[in-house]
C-alpha cells in the first residue's frame, strides 16, 4: 500500500486562474470600500503582484473543462440556485447580496433608527453585486450563481488534474470527494430525508459540528469554494514559486472567510517549510508578497473589534480537555470512513496528522455556535477527503478488501440522505423567511433588507461603529 503523495509533478496547472479568482473580490473591496488614498496606492500594487505570481505558473491544459462543468451544474441545482435555497444560510446569502446590490458602498443601513455598518466576509458577493448594480448587466441571483459556478468549475477542474485528466477516474474523484462524510446516518437511520449534521453532537453532548464537503458546498459555498481552492494549492502545487502562491492565497482568502484561513494556516506552514521541495525564489518574488500582506492587514482590521464580540472563555478549555475521549469518539464517527480509506500507513503522513490535529484544536476551542470548527474545518476535512479517495482510486486493493467497500457504503448512506434533505428543503417551503420568533439570538428587530426575502438581521453582520479602513 503506497503512501499518499502531495507533490506529484504539477497536478495543479490552474494555480494562476485560482489566484485571479481569489484576488478579484479583494480588488473590488479596495476600490469600493477602503479610503481612497489607500485604495489608489494598494490596488495597482496588488494587481501587479498577482500578475507576477501567475507568470511563474506553467501552461494550462485545455482538457477537462467540459467534464468539470457537469458536477458544477449538478451542485448548483442541488443548492437550489439561482432562486431556491430555502434554508437560513441562503436567506442570509440573498440578504447580504441584495444589500450590497442596492445600497451605496460601503453599506450602512438604518436599523431601528440607528446606523449600522456591514462587517462580514463579503468577498463572494462583491463581483455579483458589481455586475448587477454598478454595471446593471444581470439580476443579482444570476450573477452570484455564475460567480459561484466559476469557482466550482475551477475546483472540479483542479480535482480532475490530480488524476491526469482521466475522465472516469476524475469524475469518481469529484463525486466521492464531494460525498465524503461520516457515520452519522448509522446513528440515526430513522432520520431518512432529514439532516444528520448535528447527530454526533447531540448523541455525545458536545458542541461539535464537522461539516462534510457536500454540506459546505450547498449551504456555505461563499466560504467553501475559496477555502477548498486554497486547500488544493497548499496540498498539491509544488512548481516554481509555490511558497509565494500559498502565502498570497492565504492573504486573499482572509476577506472570503477568516475561519477557513485559520484552519488552513498549519497546513500552509508545513507546505512552506517542507524541506523535500527544493524551490528557490528570487528576492523580487518575495517583495511581491508585500501587497498581499497589506491586503490581509486591511481585511483583519475590517473584521476586528465587532461590537458584539465577546472575550474568549479560556476557562472552558479545561472541561473540554477532560472530555477528550468523547471528542476522539466523535472524530471516529465523523471521519471514520475517510480514515479507513486512507489506511494505517497514510495516517502517519504529515498532511493527515496536521489535518487531524487542526480539527481537534478547532473542536476544543470552538465557540458556543460551533462556527470555528464548522468553517475552520473546511480545508482539513476537504484535504482528508481528497487524499483518501485518490488513494483508494490508485490502490489495486480497493477491489479485494471488504473494509474500503464498507467505508464507502457507510459514507454514501449519510451523504445520500443529506442530498434528499437538500432537495426536499428547497421545494418544501416558499422562498420567504418562515423562522419562528426567538429561534435565533439577535439584538436587532426583523428588517426588510433584501428584495427577495425579509431576513433576520443578525448582530454578527453589522457593527454600530464604523470599521477603521472604510471610507
Amino acid at each position: 500500500m503506497s503512501n499518499v503523495q502531495l507533490s506529484k509533478s504539477n497536478p495543479i496547472d490552474i494555480a494562476g486562474p485560482i489566484l485571479i479568482y481569489l484576488a478579484i473580490p479583494n480588488l473590488i473591496f479596495l476600490i469600493g470600500f477602503i479610503d481612497l488614498p489607500i485604495a489608489y496606492f494598494l490596488t495597482p500594487l496588488l494587481g501587479w503582484s498577482v500578475w507576477r505570481l501567475i507568470r511563474q505558473t506553467g501552461p494550462i491544459q485545455r482538457t477537462g473543462w467540459l467534464i468539470a462543468l457537469l458536477p458544477t451544474l449538478a451542485l448548483l441545482i442541488l443548492a437550489g440556485l439561482p432562486y431556491g435555497g430555502n434554508t437560513y444560510d441562503w436567506i442570509k446569502h440573498w440578504t447580504l447580496l441584495d444589500l450590497l446590490t442596492d445600497a451605496p458602498w460601503p453599506p450602512h443601513p438604518s436599523i431601528d433608527g440607528h446606523i449600522y455598518w456591514l462587517r462580514y466576509y463579503i468577498a463572494a458577493y462583491l463581483p455579483a453585486a458589481l455586475i448587477s448594480h454598478w454595471l446593471n448587466w444581470l439580476p443579482g441571483a444570476i450573477s452570484l450563481t455564475l460567480w459561484l459556478g466559476l469557482g466550482l468549475s475551477l475546483l472540479f477542474r483542479s480535482l480532475l488534474a490530480l488524476v491526469g485528466n482521466d475522465r472516469r477516474r476524475g469524475l469518481l474523484l469529484i463525486l466521492l470527494t464531494v460525498l465524503a462524510s461520516g457515520l452519522e446516518f448509522l446513528l440515526a437511520p430513522h432520520k431518512i430525508g432529514q439532516t444528520t449534521e448535528w447527530v454526533t453532537a447531540y448523541k455525545l453532548g458536545l458542541q461539535l459540528q464537522i461539516s462534510s464537503p457536500l454540506t459546505q458546498l450547498v449551504w456555505a459555498p461563499t466560504q467553501a469554494v475559496p477555502g477548498m481552492l486554497v486547500t488544493l494549492l497548499i496540498g498539491f502545487d509544488r512548481t516554481e514559486g509555490y511558497r509565494q502562491r500559498i502565502v498570497a492565497a492565504l492573504c486573499l482568502l482572509l476577506l472570503w472567510t477568516p475561519f477557513a484561513m485559520l484552519g488552513l494556516a498549519p497546513l500552509a506552514a508545513w507546505a512552506i517549510l517542507d524541506k523535500q521541495s527544493r524551490n528557490v525564489s528570487s528576492p523580487r518574488t518575495a517583495i511581491a508578497l508585500l501587497p498581499f500582506l497589506a491586503m490581509a492587514a486591511i481585511s483583519a482590521i475590517y473584521f476586528a473589534g465587532a461590537a458584539q464580540a465577546k472575550p474568549y472563555d479560556f476557562h472552558s478549555l479545561l472541561p473540554r480537555t477532560l472530555l477528550m475521549p468523547k471528542y476522539l469518539l466523535a472524530f471516529l464517527i465523523e471521519l471514520g470512513p475517510l480514515l479507513l480509506l486512507l489506511g494505517r500507513q497514510n495516517l502517519r503522513t504529515p498532511p493527515v496528522l496536521i489535518s487531524l490535529a487542526t480539527l481537534l484544536v478547532l473542536a476544543l476551542t470552538t465557540g458556543p455556535k460551533g462556527d470555528l470548527i464548522m468553517r475552520g474545518g473546511i480545508g482539513p476535512v476537504f484535504l482528508l477527503a481528497v487524499l483518501a479517495i485518490r488513494h483508494w482510486l490508485d490502490s489495486p486493493w480497493r477491489t479485494k478488501h471488504t473494509v474500503p467497500r464498507v467505508a464507502l457504503i457507510a459514507m454514501l448512506l449519510t451523504s445520500s440522505n443529506e442530498m434528499i434533505y437538500f432537495v426536499t428543503k428547497n421545494f418544501s417551503t416558499p422562498n420567504q423567511c418562515d423562522f419562528q420568533s426567538g429561534i435565533y439570538d439577535r439584538h436587532f428587530t426583523v428588517t426588510e433588507l433584501g428584495a427577495m426575502c425579509g431576513a433576520w438581521v443578525l448582530p454578527q453582520y453589522f457593527s454600530p461603529q464604523k470599521p477603521l479602513p472604510l471610507r
